[in-house]
């Protein structure tokens, strides 16, 4: 029975198999990343052209220069000038800032890895 067995002068740290499991993973988790982002490259400016992509991101705006969070809602068609809690204001006004460095380019990474982190958080 092997697993019982200590091997003098070989601790975890030193242990080959360790080392390669560590760097098996790294690079797996490495090629993954590369593999999301290439597809997002690859689909370019078409990921989030939806109406809300936009509309997050005029709300952002909106904020960045009024120094306020919009309490009415501006931008809407059916409930224009109706109340409104806007919600996810940071989300709206970081979506403005990365779009307003870049455009889709530096929106898009960004995402990315918001997506990746969460789904690791769960």
């Amino acid at each position: 029975m092997l697993g019982n067995h200590v091997i003098r002068g070989m601790s975890v740290e030193n242990n080959p198999v360790s080392r390669e499991a560590r760097s098996v993973t790294a690079f797996v988790f490495v090629l993954f990343i590369a593999f999301l982002l290439t597809l997002q490259f690859l689909a370019g400016n078409a990921t989030l052209q939806d109406p809300d992509s936009y509309w997050h991101i005029a709300i952002g705006q909106s904020i960045w220069h009024t120094g306020s969070v919009p309490r009415v809602d501006e931008w809407s068609h059916t409930f224009q000038g109706h109340p409104w809690i806007a919600n996810s204001w940071f989300c709206d006004l970081l979506l403005f800032g990365a779009y307003s460095v870049g455009g889709w380019r530096t929106l898009l990474p960004l995402l990315c890895y918001t997506l990746f982190c969460r789904a690791n958080c769960d």
